[in-house]
């Protein structure tokens, strides 16, 4: 990925469509639930948006805007991809930064009825409460 510009427009709440590569989609938050979106650049192919709502997951929210705005994912590598399934990323470009965020797991989030499906970001872990940035 290129730059990811920190939290874009700021904290909202969820009123109707966004945008997403050009195209107008449906907000994936209910109406009057907090998100917060994310630009992201993928260099020379583009940009695209995160958009987290924090209801769904709040601890993987804050972890994952929490390293939003130190910067750990400026530079980073997607470095396995499968069809149809997965995109894996979370090694930094900056090792303090990686050696900072892989070491500190987190608890796993409340089950509010969420499904992870196409377009989902998710923390991978190895059981339970081992969520991580790798």
């Amino acid at each position: 990925l290129g730059r990811s510009s920190g939290r874009v427009p700021g904290v909202a709440t969820a009123a109707g469509p966004a945008r997403m590569g050009g195209e107008t989609r449906p907000s994936v938050a209910q109406p009057g639930e907090q998100v917060v979106d994310v630009r992201c650049e993928v260099r020379g192919k583009g940009e695209f948006d995160v958009v987290v709502v924090p209801a769904w997951a709040p601890l993987g929210a804050d972890r994952f805007l929490a390293m939003v705005e130190d910067g750990f994912f400026d530079g980073i590598a997607l470095f396995r991809a499968v069809p149809n399934f997965l995109v894996q990323f979370g090694i930094a470009e900056d090792p303090e930064l990686n050696r900072k965020w892989a070491e500190q797991t987190m608890a796993d989030d409340p089950k509010v009825g969420v499904r992870i499906g196409r377009g989902t970001l998710a923390f991978a872990g190895s059981g339970s409460n081992s969520r991580s940035a790798q």
